[in-house]
């Protein structure tokens, strides 16, 4: 179907966090998220499913969905539903959604806005922070808030710092 009335409801690009939901006490893992593309309304978006469990959502005939990983960077996704309206446009839609995203979501983690700090930073270089050049807590806490900013944002920052006291103090009794 082309059609050059398509629209794209973008996603904020300020809040790294847009596009990333976890029922703390509930859930296990973030919410699923997805991009819609909805041929009845012509429009394309996002959507993060409200269900912890069983999805239960159910959409018309004419809306596709596919997954996108919890915590992309909103400009990536922008930019990959700017591309599926592009698609649509010229005709060359053909309702294979996952080829299309796989052609723009690369196998590694660039595009990924919401970190745990567990998985994101190595331990071991902010132990020798501590321990070898006589930083404080809250000079590891400076370097993990400089890696943060409009595109990327962490998870569990406490924790990981009240850890990290913990590993020093055993490491240097």
């Amino acid at each position: 179907m082309s059609n050059a009335n398509w629209t794209v409801k973008k996603v904020d690009e300020s809040d790294p966090m847009a596009l990333y939901e976890k029922y703390e006490g509930v859930a296990h893992e973030p919410q699923p998220v997805y991009i819609q593309v909805d041929h009845d309304q012509q429009e394309i978006r996002t959507f993060i499913e409200a269900e912890v469990g069983t999805s239960r959502t159910i959409f018309g005939d004419n809306v596709e969905q596919f997954a996108i990983p919890a915590g992309a960077m909103p400009a990536f996704v922008n930019k990959l539903m700017a591309e599926i309206k592009e698609a649509l446009e010229s005709g060359e839609w053909d309702s294979d959604a996952l080829g299309l995203y796989q052609e723009f979501v690369p196998a590694d983690d660039t595009n990924q806005a919401v970190w745990d700090c567990e998985e994101y930073f190595d331990s071991d270089t902010h132990l020798a922070m501590l321990a070898d050049e006589g930083k404080t807590i809250e000079d590891v806490r400076a370097d993990i808030e400089s890696h943060a900013g409009s595109d990327m944002a962490f998870l569990g920052v406490e924790g990981y710092l009240e850890q990290l006291e913990k590993e020093a103090a055993e490491d240097a009794a």
